[in-house]
């Protein structure tokens, strides 16, 4: 790969997880909705869906841009201030839970290995199930043994909706991106 295409792949993958990150919190904030859909919306974490994406498009590749787009993402979390050892920690997991989740899955689908698509619902359902059950277990023992949050009573409940919002998100970006992928694919056939 050449130095313009990582480049150009890092930038893309950072700019657009940072995008849909700053949509969240508004979102969130009640800036788009009503009240009563910021309740629903705080389910759905769609920077998990892009996570995912950008995995299945660019592969291991797609690692540098969102470590970046993390970086930048961290510091508007109410928990963090600096960039500390908590914080990297949070990054790492974040960053990784997809691609370890990957590495994990090639062993169970042998054709992965081989094939440019990795769009097969199949691997997709896996990936987002393996990765969500990742993020979530290892972002709440953090949380549990940091000075973050000591609180033992949230942690099965923050645990599920770390898991449910992954999945809900992947979702969310994931279907918008093949449904959009199928109307430009057909409006171009059109021409």
């Amino acid at each position: 790969m050449s130095l313009k295409k990582f480049i150009s792949i890092t930038v893309v993958v950072s700019l657009v997880h940072i995008l849909i990150h700053i949509i969240q919190v508004q979102i969130y904030s009640g800036n788009f909705f009503s009240k009563d859909f910021n309740t629903i919306a705080y389910s759905i974490y769609m920077p998990h869906g892009t996570r995912i994406l950008f995995f299945l498009i660019y592969g291991f590749w797609s690692i540098p841009g969102m470590f970046l787009a993390h970086i930048f993402t961290g510091f508007h979390n109410d928990g963090f201030i600096a960039l500390d050892l908590i914080m990297i920690k949070a990054i790492l997991i974040s960053v990784f839970c997809v691609p370890l989740a990957s590495l994990i899955l090639r062993n169970f689908f042998k054709g992965i290995k081989t094939t440019k698509n990795l769009f097969i619902p199949s691997y997709i359902i896996s990936l987002t199930l393996l990765s969500s059950f990742i993020n979530a277990s290892l972002t709440n023992l953090l949380r549990l043994v940091t000075k973050f949050n000591y609180d033992l009573d949230r942690f099965l409940s923050e645990f599920f909706g770390y898991f449910f919002g992954d999945i809900l998100g992947v979702i969310v970006i994931v279907f918008m991106f093949l449904i959009l992928k199928r109307i430009f694919l057909t409006s171009i056939e059109k021409v």
